[in-house]
């Protein structure tokens, strides 16, 4: 909860969270301190509701990212590619 004076009067206002994974709006107590259930593979991110901050479908990106990851790369096609890199960016 933040406090904003105005003038003589005080109010209270209200800051509400959104947990980017599970997309479910939270409420602080008056401690400001929450816990939230988090996977391993998760860092738990909150976004403040109503700011213009867009994440996107966060565990959608993490079932893409393991889908590329299933697929085991061609290292034989890589390595000429890499050593010609290396070749070209080497310090002198």
């Amino acid at each position: 909860m933040q406090l904003r004076s105005d003038r003589n009067r005080l109010a209270a206002v209200v800051v509400l969270f959104r947990d980017a994974m599970r997309r479910a709006i939270l409420r602080p107590p008056e401690a400001r301190r929450f816990s939230v259930a988090a996977e391993l593979h998760q860092i738990p991110i909150f976004v403040r509701v109503g700011s213009k901050v867009t994440l996107g479908d966060l565990n959608k990106e993490w079932e893409e990212a393991r889908a590329i990851a299933q697929k085991k790369p061609d290292l034989a096609r890589l390595t000429p590619e890499c050593a010609a890199w290396f070749e070209k960016h080497q310090t002198k």
